[in-house]
């Protein structure tokens, strides 16, 4: 992992400046033994971060399982005594089974390879006092524990494909402390093949590969960092650790397949939220866990998917969901072998009271669910199907990427704006259905409303929505307009009964490409939502991908009534930006999700940046002529 701060220059632009190389850094400590390596220790009531070494694991008769798992071969899967050397080998100490590839200085890489897991970040409070004491009452003294946080180092987290979790300190990339869950152990061994990662050899797998989260939580009357890690598509695990210390972390708890069945791939991250009190009772701090993929109900009648509501605190489970996908048998059988799964949820306080009342999420079915949160009591939560996205075809259309919920224009309730898509195996870079992307009314997520059983948009199709089209503006340009149809929202009552050719319960816009795939958040940019989408090389067994980014508002999913990109590079947001006759609300960029920083989005891969406007407006708008005062 190398990290670079982004500069801006007068005359070339935005560039990036290396700061630090961590695997550079693993080199230049002169000796892997120092190295703070921890897994999870058996044996004790309360989770055991432990030191990942020989002789630490082989004194603790309760952990006898690392060195069985680390004394078998890989080639053969029998024993053959080798875990010390395995240990060494894993901890960077020697090159005993195979050569690790080389740095551009020559030395050996000791850092395993980061693909899906992205980096985060973590520095101070979160909160403002006087809105976090209150959540959590006397006693609370939220103010304390911003201090304590304000004095520990800024610190990036991030999973790699060596089995372990990386803590690094921002200021220079030194390693703070390496983490190997325990869903890890039986997979350790494979990094030790001589011929693993070679053609023809041991094929490369996923380990640590999920993007971690954290937030500042409250329990045990007292204030923590919490941060909730995934083994992505390397495995069926998400993990908690207390980093309200960096320098010295606390296992908080592990939960996985071997916890409970319906856990499948943790790829979706986990939603770190707080519940609604029960009278006096303050409400809990919860991971709302995706049940991911390939779980044991996925593959259940109707293509299962499964949400697991967990005690941050010590990891049991106090609510879990089981969802019907309601796929027919011929659906469930086309979707295999991964079935159905739900993906990450979203969470919104709709009382602005620092308390989740809904939630969103959806599967690879197609569906949306809406969770009703507003209880104190888990016990009464419900679950409904809120929507299903399929095609002009009437196919059914995969949601990989969380819901964005914002207010409806109208001031009642929310829309829940989501894309379609997903890029989670070989045969999906193929795949050429048209993906799309939805802004669903829910009419009933205000406070105090009651949402009726079933909700009515859950038998809404195509025709109940305003369509908008993308159109690309000039040939092969990979720049897009955008209509702006107006929205004529459903009113109760207004003729009986709903005529689906006036009044709509959203908006629907189609990505304009065969193939495209909208699988990252979405992010809202002063008035403007933007989505990235991807797209895979027209050979499937080509590696190369792209992407486009697309400025839309999100009130009727139309074009923004602003110009979105600076086209031409002048600085300047007019019609000089115009691409054959028309305003550009799509265009194409490197791929991956696009982040807009310093109002723009940078892509280093074609060297190129392109300013991005966020359609405020800010100091005196208009002026009034004040009138001479009448004579005396």
């Amino acid at each position: 992992m190398i990290r670079e701060r982004l500069t801006e220059n007068a005359t070339k632009g935005l560039n990036y400046v290396r700061q630090w190389s961590a695997a550079e850094k693993l080199v230049a400590r002169g000796s892997a033994r120092d190295r703070n390596i921890l897994y999870a220790g058996a044996g004790t009531t309360t989770p055991t971060l432990r030191p990942f070494t020989f002789v630490g694991i082989n004194g603790q008769p309760a952990d006898a399982a690392w060195l069985t798992a680390l004394n078998k071969n890989p080639a053969t899967n029998l024993a053959d005594a080798k875990a010390e050397q395995r240990i060494s080998f894993l901890r960077g100490e020697s090159d005993t089974f195979r050569v690790r590839k080389s740095l551009p200085s020559g030395s050996p890489n000791l850092l395993g390879d980061i693909v899906n897991s992205s980096p985060l970040r973590v520095k101070g409070a979160l909160y403002r006092a006087g809105a976090a004491d209150p959540l959590e009452g006397t006693g609370s003294n939220y103010g304390a524990f911003a201090a304590g946080q304000a004095s520990q180092p800024e610190m990036i987290y991030v999973g790699a494909n060596d089995g372990m979790f990386h803590a690094f300190r921002a200021e220079n990339g030194v390693e703070q402390f390496a983490f190997i869950p325990t869903a890890m152990r039986n997979n350790l061994s494979t990094l030790t093949a001589p011929d693993y990662g070679k053609k023809d050899g041991t094929p490369h797998r996923y380990y640590v590969d999920g993007t971690p989260v954290a937030s500042d939580v409250y329990f045990g009357a007292a204030w923590h960092k919490v941060l909730i890690g995934s083994l992505g598509a390397g495995g069926k695990q998400v993990f908690a650790l207390d980093i309200t210390d960096p320098t010295s972390p606390q296992l908080l708890w592990e939960f996985g397949s071997d916890q409970n069945a319906n856990m499948g791939n943790s790829l979706p991250q986990p939603t770190i939220a707080r519940l609604n009190d029960v009278g006096t009772t303050k409400g809990k701090w919860v991971a709302l866990v995706p049940g991911g993929y390939q779980g044991g109900n996925s593959s259940a009648g109707g293509g299962g998917a499964s949400m697991f509501v967990l005690d941050i605190s010590n990891g049991s489970v106090l609510r879990r969901f089981d969802l019907d996908g309601g796929m027919t048998a011929a659906e469930l059988t086309a979707s295999m072998p991964l079935g159905n799964g739900l993906s990450r949820v979203t969470a919104v306080d709709n009382t602005r009271d620092g308390k989740a009342d809904v939630a969103y999420a959806g599967d690879l079915a197609g569906n949306v669910w809406r969770f009703d949160m507003s209880s104190g009591d888990i016990s009464a939560w419900t679950v409904q199907k809120f929507f299903t996205a399929k095609d002009a075809d009437s196919k059914r259309q995969p949601i990989t990427a969380a819901p964005y919920v914002t207010q409806h224009p109208t001031g009642k309730g929310d829309l829940v704006i989501f894309g379609t898509g997903r890029l989670l195996t070989a045969s999906d870079k193929s795949t050429i259905q048209k993906q799309t992307v939805y802004g669903i009314w829910d009419r009933y997520s205000a406070s105090g409303a009651t949402a009726p059983t079933p909700l009515p948009t859950a038998s809404k199709v195509r025709a109940d929505l305003q369509s908008q089209t993308f159109t690309e503006l000039v040939a092969g340009s990979g720049n897009f307009s955008l209509t702006n149809n107006t929205v004529n929202w459903y009113k109760t009552g207004a003729s009986g009964t709903q005529d689906a050719n006036v009044e709509k319960w959203g908006w629907v816009v189609d990505l304009p490409r065969n193939g495209e795939k909208m699988v990252y958040d979405m992010t809202l940019y002063g008035r403007g939502l933007f989505l990235s989408s991807v797209r895979t090389s027209e050979d499937p067994c080509a590696a190369g991908m792209s992407g486009t980014i697309y400025g839309i508002d999100p009130n009727g999913g139309g074009r923004t009534d602003y110009v979105v990109f600076d086209m031409n590079g002048d600085g300047v947001f007019n019609s000089a930006d115009v691409i054959g006759g028309g305003q550009v609300n799509g265009t194409d960029t490197g791929a991956g999700k696009q982040t807009i920083r310093g109002e723009r989005v940078f892509d280093p891969s074609a060297n190129a940046e392109r300013r991005v406007n966020h359609g405020l407006q800010f100091g005196r708008q208009s002026w009034r002529k004040q009138p001479p005062n009448p004579p005396k």
